[in-house]
């Protein structure tokens, strides 16, 4: 499965569900491909598929950094999976994170959240998210968009390392020679490279690789450069 794809799997769960299958969630119609011959996932919601098999979405988006995988059973058959995988990969010592585990290893390479790195205020240039945009077709918004990109006046998201001590929170502001000029959108002590990292966003003439920045952290301000995303 290549990066950023989806696909749906077969899934043949124990019973009572095995004794009954059912067709494609409706969650995941459209997505991927039902089989190696490359046909599309039926839309047909009549509760029984090829095989005597059900099926549900998988994706490769591996947001916690590594190459991971994402999956997405029906509720019924959720925990079912998640101890399967705990007892499958038990003799390779797998374990399971949480939430905050997840989020210091995505900033670490630099992965934006949504809600707190962007929440709809910010343009995809101004969240290093241009390489989305389809400039050579129509959409909505392309021509303030476009606008914007000639100006070249809009702010950065930037990688921030701390020079020393200091841990950056979100909402912590970002100075430059005492003027502030942006804050931090996510921040927090890197696990591997054991010092401070964020995301901020600042200006334009604040945002050159380098470039040093001190983040107010509870009213006492701690040194930090520009650095090139990914931290790792």
């Amino acid at each position: 499965m290549k990066p950023f794809a989806g696909v749906a799997i077969d899934f043949v769960p124990p019973a009572p569900w095995g004794a009954h299958p059912r067709a494609v969630p409706p969650e995941i119609e459209g997505w991927g491909k039902s089989d190696a011959t490359g046909s599309a996932i039926p839309a047909s919601r009549d509760p029984s598929v090829a095989g005597g098999r059900s099926s549900f979405l998988v994706t490769r988006t591996g947001y916690t950094g590594e190459a991971g995988f994402e999956l997405f059973p029906m509720a019924a058959e959720g925990l079912w999976v998640w101890e399967s995988l705990l007892k499958s990969g038990a003799d390779l010592g797998i374990k399971p994170i949480g939430l905050g585990a997840r989020d210091t290893l995505r900033l670490e390479k630099g992965f934006l959240l949504s809600g707190q790195d962007f929440d709809g205020h910010q343009t995809p240039l101004e969240v290093n998210c241009a390489w989305v945009v389809k400039w050579g077709r129509s959409f909505i918004g392309r021509e303030a968009l476009e606008t914007q990109r000639a100006r070249d006046d809009y702010p950065r998201l930037v990688g921030v390392r701390m020079d020393d001590r200091g841990i950056p929170r979100p909402g912590h502001r970002v100075l430059s020679r005492g003027v502030d000029v942006g804050h931090v959108t996510s921040g927090t002590m890197s696990p591997s490279l054991r010092v401070g990292i964020a995301l901020a966003s600042v200006e334009k003439g604040q945002a050159s690789e380098g470039t040093a920045l001190d983040v107010d952290i509870r009213g006492t301000r701690y040194p930090g450069r520009v650095v090139h995303l990914p931290f790792l």
